[in-house]
């Protein structure tokens, strides 16, 4: 039982790790600042949950489950991953060379995210046509 509710914490603990990444990432104006957060954003997520962005977005399809697994990145926190990702790729500018590299990899989660969950959501179906149109 301990275990369980330690193990909900942590989740919680990462989903709010997140928001707050996500909220610093839709406060930024230029892209400087953009930078600046990405930057920060992954020697945060690197450092604290073992998680290369710039690696994971480099993956193919195939290898991304494996990874995640690896670095013990929990299917619950898969959501808000794919949202952080996403909304990286709408702000960078459309000429910038990763920005297809992350709205790819933030419908990868999601649909990851089905299929380990067995579920669909219509949330998760909106955002992967927000990120497919970008």
């Amino acid at each position: 039982m301990q275990h369980r509710d330690l193990f909900q914490e942590q989740i919680e603990q990462l989903g709010r790790f997140l928001g707050v990444l996500l909220a610093q990432l839709l406060g930024t104006a230029t892209p400087k600042e953009l930078e600046d957060v990405i930057k920060a954003a992954q020697t945060s997520l690197l450092q604290e949950h073992h998680l290369d962005i710039a690696r994971l977005i480099q993956l193919e399809h195939n290898q991304l489950e494996g990874y995640l697994d690896q670095a013990k990145f929990p299917v619950a926190s898969y959501d808000s991953l794919a949202k952080f990702l996403g909304e990286i790729g709408i702000k960078l500018e459309n000429n910038h060379p990763d920005k297809q590299l992350y709205l790819n990899k933030a419908v990868a989660l999601l649909d990851l995210t089905d299929s380990k969950t067995k579920t669909v959501s219509f949330e998760r179906i909106e955002l992967k046509n927000k990120y497919l149109k970008n």
